[in-house]
């Protein structure tokens, strides 16, 4: 399951804003964009990086910010494991499927194994909170000055 989160929101202000004029619209619109960036770049560094087997940041360079619309852009992630990593998971059972047995590549666990879940690790939520309280400001701002 991937995740992502919408910059959508401010409905009453964005009707407002498509009854101004086209430089107006243009400049919103910008905001919009420059707020989808900074989720963007708020989430990588807040992402945490696996470095217990040598590798990481496979999240991280996984956030990416899309233009979806005029007014509207998404921001997250496309791997599987993200949901997990910001919401963290519950205690659970991991049975084997196509093995004969779960291991690490140093110790093997039998058949199935108990995980005890794993706990949050918050990075696009914290993110987008951020730049979306920014870009309500820079929208008010931005319209006063029109």
């Amino acid at each position: 399951m991937n995740i992502s989160y919408k910059l959508k929101g401010l409905n009453k202000t964005i009707r407002r804003v498509e009854k101004m004029s086209k430089k107006a619209q243009i400049e919103v619109a910008n905001d919009i964009k420059f707020a989808a960036l900074d989720t963007e770049s708020l989430a990588k560094k807040k992402a945490p990086i696996n470095k217990a087997y040598g590798v990481g940041g496979l999240l991280r360079s996984s956030i990416i910010a899309n233009f979806l619309a005029k007014f509207s852009w998404a921001v997250g992630s496309d791997k599987d494991y993200a949901s997990h990593v910001e919401y963290g998971t519950r205690a659970h059972v991991i049975k084997i499927k196509n093995k004969k047995g779960l291991s690490d590549g140093i110790n093997f666990f039998g058949k199935s194994v108990q995980h005890p879940g794993t706990q949050a690790q918050p990075f696009l939520r914290p993110a987008y909170n951020k730049a979306i309280n920014n870009l309500k400001k820079q929208i008010k701002l931005t319209i006063s000055r029109l």
